[in-house]
């Protein structure tokens, strides 16, 4: 059965990691409260993924014609190092309100 822990501090979660250490097994997932909280936040239609996903599915977006064009490297582990800065400017069209079929008239 999955289990998932929450402490109030990062302190109170290291102390009872370091007790599960000692013992062979499966770990519990824990979670710090301000982490369960940020997590917890439900909206109709949106879901939150984590890092490793979010990366994997824009490399999957990122598999179209036009794409191209923009001239950045999907080989995989050169593609994770890079997509930080690329969420970021994504990030910011989106916040923005630009289009991407917008992109090459702009400068």
């Amino acid at each position: 059965m999955n289990q998932l822990w929450i402490y109030p501090t990062a302190r109170a979660l290291r102390v009872v990691q370091s007790r599960h250490k000692e013992h062979d097994g499966l770990l519990p997932t824990l979670m710090r409260m301000d982490e369960f909280e940020r997590r917890a936040i439900l909206m109709d239609g949106r879901a939150e993924v984590d890092p490793i996903e979010r990366i994997l599915f824009l490399r999957e977006a990122a598999r179209f014609d036009r794409f191209k064009e923009l001239k950045l490297d999907l080989d995989l582990v050169k593609f994770f190092t890079k997509s930080d800065a690329l969420f970021k400017f994504f990030e910011e069209m989106m916040g923005e309100h630009i289009e991407f079929s917008a992109l090459s008239q702009a400068d």
